[in-house]
């Protein structure tokens, strides 16, 4: 994922207003960058080895989330903040 960031409507901003940007935006940036913690990941492996799998997360009988592993094994997926998940994998 990608992400570009601007400090005001203008896509260049001149240097002598720079500090004065960064002062105005620098904590919506801390806590957009602190939400990347929002969720799980993991790493699914078989015989010490990445697996190809298929993980489902619920948190109740009605909700249900899935992510597929990446050749590393390594699986993530952006969640709501709480309790009670249950995290399964299978093969891909």
């Amino acid at each position: 994922m990608d992400i570009m960031v601007g400090l005001s409507c203008c896509k260049s901003v001149l240097a002598s207003t720079f500090a004065d940007e960064w002062e105005n935006n620098k904590e919506s940036l801390y806590k957009y960058i602190e939400a990347i913690h929002i969720g799980v990941k993991g790493v699914v492996t078989l015989d010490d080895k990445p697996a190809d799998a298929l993980v489902e997360i619920r948190q109740n009988s009605e909700q249900k989330n899935s992510a597929s592993t990446n050749k590393f094994g390594e699986y993530w997926k952006l969640l709501l903040p709480g309790d009670g998940y249950l995290i399964s994998a299978s093969r891909g």
